[in-house]
């Protein structure tokens, strides 16, 4: 006997008969899910907006909104809902439209409404197969860093108390965001500002439009620095531990040259592969890298210490010395606010290589303490 699934289902097609067939047919064949219909596509986004609809089956032709700009018009509001359509004049293109714009599956007229009902359970059943979790802290970005790197193509759907937003990534770029009424990078920042809430991925969601061009890197990065920004105004200023309020910060020269000394005496040590020193901007004040092209880890210079960073108490150090692995390989990575440093490692981990690395690390964070007390 065949599980019954939960969920409501919106059939779409302007022949009316048709429309009360095929609900009759499927609530005959008890599959669980509720049926309901509508005879155009301005009448559908009506009953979306009164109800909260699980799958959409709706025709291609229809004479107000077709089913391609209901299709687009559903993702762009409604990004959870799934779509399938159906027409009797299909062709590879409308197929290829349709997917693009977010279509899960695609039906020819005349069909089986055996083979409809499965492609429906079929997408009932996808519910809960999505990234799902709490956001505490600044857990949206490594779910963003993580669409990014990955090349995903998704919808991220995030919501505060009674506040809903969405990010789209497509294939790894962050290009388009929306939240209450504002829409690009304001929106971005907007959601990225959020201290917690929920957020609910939606894999293979194409943007409906494109209105973020800045690479994904330094979109959060600058996320980042208004973060900061914001929480150095709330608290009036920021403190460095065992030094005056408003300490004059350390020359940017001697710091780089310090940094350089040091990555001079990395460069001897077992598996050391390619540092990177940059500023909050994103802009590479250092690289060292035998092969440039292929230095990945200016992908990603900051975003494994950044929940910390924000996170944790003003008052404290804002010098630290981080551990992290990534795709495999170790990382080693400082934070001297307004910089940061990686070191990238190749065949080990990272507190293997500080085990005969760890010194000169360790030389650099003292050095760059003492800076900070000169300056």
């Amino acid at each position: 006997m065949r599980q019954k699934l939960q969920g409501k289902v919106l059939i779409v097609d302007d022949e009316e008969a048709l429309t009360w067939t095929m609900m009759r047919a499927l609530l005959k064949q008890a599959n669980g899910y509720e049926v309901m219909v509508a005879n155009s596509g301005q009448e559908a986004l009506e009953i979306l907006e009164r109800n909260p609809i699980d799958v959409v089956v709706s025709d291609v032709r229809m004479p107000d909104i077709d089913g391609l700009q209901l299709l687009s018009e559903i993702k762009k509001r409604y990004p959870q809902t799934k779509v399938i359509l159906m027409t009797a004049y299909g062709s590879p293109e409308v197929r290829k439209e349709a997917s693009r714009r977010g279509s899960i599956f695609y039906i020819e007229k005349p069909f089986e409404i055996d083979r409809l009902n499965e492609l429906i359970r079929r997408a009932l059943a996808k519910e809960g197969r999505g990234f799902a979790g709490e956001i505490l802290n600044l857990q949206l970005v490594d779910i963003l860093q993580m669409g990014c790197l990955g090349k995903f193509t998704m919808a991220l759907v995030v919501t505060q108390g009674d506040q809903e937003g969405i990010i789209y990534i497509d294939n790894g770029e962050i290009v388009h965001a929306e939240v209450d009424g504002m829409e690009g990078e304001e929106a971005f920042f907007t959601i990225l500002d959020w201290e917690e809430g929920r957020f609910v991925s939606h894999s293979g969601v194409l943007p409906p439009k494109k209105t973020i061009t800045m690479p994904w890197e330094r979109l959060l990065l600058e996320g980042v620095r208004r973060k900061d920004e914001e929480l150095q105004r709330a608290r009036g200023g920021i403190r460095i531990e065992g030094a005056p309020p408003h300490q004059e910060e350390p020359r940017e020269g001697d710091i780089t040259e310090v940094v350089k000394a040091k990555v001079r005496e990395l460069k001897g040590l077992r598996g050391y592969d390619g540092a990177i020193w940059t500023d909050d901007r994103g802009e590479e004040v250092i690289v060292d890298a035998a092969d440039e092209e292929g230095m990945d880890i200016r992908l990603s210079p900051f975003l494994c210490i950044v929940g910390e960073w924000i996170s944790d108490s003003l008052e404290a150090p804002l010098l630290r010395v981080h551990l992290s692995s990534w795709g495999g390989e170790g990382r080693v990575i400082l934070r001297f606010r307004p910089y940061s440093l990686m070191i990238k490692l190749k065949g080990v981990a990272a507190d293997e290589f500080l085990r005969w690395g760890g010194r000169v690390v360790e030389g650099l964070f003292t050095k760059l303490k003492e800076l900070k007390k000169e300056g």
